[in-house]
C-alpha cells in the first residue's frame, strides 16, 4: 500500500496542536474510549525492569505520559519534556506546577529531528503517540539513538494499521468516519482530526519501521500489538 502523502512541517504542526492543545487529552480519552490508558500502563510495565534514571520523552504535548512514569517508576530522577507546540507545553507547565513536580520534570520546544541535547544524555527516551507527526522518522530516529546512554532504550507507543480481516473494516470506519465527526463535534476543528486519521494511513508499515530503527543504530527491536493492533508498543536497545 502506498504511504500517503501529508504536510508534516514542523511549523504546520506546531500551530495545528495549538489549536486543539486544550480538549487534546480529553478527546484522546474519548476518541480511545479510555483505552489510551491501559496502554500506558502497558508502556510503563515494559519499562520497568530497565530502572531508567533520567529520561526524555519527546513529542510530551501536555504531559500526561511524562507524569505518569513519574508516578508509577519509583528509578526516575528527573524527566526532560520535548514538544514543538507553545500551548501544548504551556499546559504541561501548568499541570506539572499544580502536581508539584517542578524538579521532576523539565520543558524544552524543540524539534525531534535535530535534539538540543548532548549525546549520551538519557538513560531512555519515550514517545507516546507521537512519531505518526514526524517529518523524518530516520533523523528522528537517529536523534534519539545519539541522546541515548550506552545500553539505553527507545520506547515508542503509537497507534497503527490493524491487518486482520476482521478488524480492518470496523476500524476504518471509526477512523474515517467517526473520529472526524468527533473532531468537528468537541474541537471545532474537523481538520485537525482528519489529519489524525491520515497521519495513521500514512505510517510505515510495523516491519518497516523495524528497519528504520535498525539503520539508526539500535542493536535489539521488537514491537508488541495491542487492543487488536490499534497500537502498537516498540522496545529498541542501544
Amino acid at each position: 500500500m502506498a504511504h500517503l502523502t501529508l504536510d508534516k512541517d514542523p511549523s504546520t504542526l506546531s500551530k495545528m496542536f495549538d489549536r486543539i492543545s486544550s480538549k487534546y487529552d480529553r478527546l484522546n480519552q474519548l476518541m480511545t474510549f479510555g483505552i489510551v490508558d491501559l496502554w500506558y500502563k502497558k508502556l510503563v510495565e515494559t519499562m520497568r525492569p530497565a530502572r531508567p534514571k533520567i529520561l526524555l520523552d519527546i513529542a510530551t504535548g501536555t504531559a500526561t505520559f511524562a507524569i505518569k512514569m513519574l508516578q508509577r517508576l519509583p528509578s526516575i530522577c528527573h524527566i526532560t519534556g520535548l514538544d514543538i507546540s507553545t500551548e501544548m507545553l504551556e499546559i504541561a507547565k501548568t499541570r506539572v506546577r499544580q502536581e508539584g513536580y517542578e524538579r521532576d520534570i523539565s520543558f524544552v520546544q524543540g524539534e525531534v529531528s535535530h535534539l538540543p541535547f548532548d549525546a549520551e544524555t538519557f538513560d531512555a527516551v519515550t514517545c507516546s503517540l507521537g512519531i505518526r507527526n514526524f517529518q523524518d522518522l530516520t533523523a528522528a530516529f537517529t536523534e534519539a539513538y545519539r541522546v541515548l546512554k550506552p545500553c539505553g532504550h527507545f520506547y515508542i507507543l503509537e497507534l497503527t494499521r490493524p491487518q486482520k480481516r476482521i478488524i480492518r473494516p470496523f476500524y476504518k470506519l471509526y477512523i474515517h468516519k467517526v473520529l472526524p465527526f468527533l473532531g468537528k463535534q468537541f474541537a471545532q476543528d474537523r481538520s485537525a482530526y482528519e489529519y489524525l486519521y491520515k497521519s495513521i494511513e500514512s505510517m510505515p508499515l510495523l516491519d518497516e519501521l523495524v528497519t528504520l530503527l535498525y539503520r539508526a543504530g539500535f542493536k535489539s527491536v521488537s514491537y508488541r500489538p495491542l487492543t487488536q493492533e490499534i497500537a502498537t508498543l516498540f522496545t529498541a536497545s542501544k
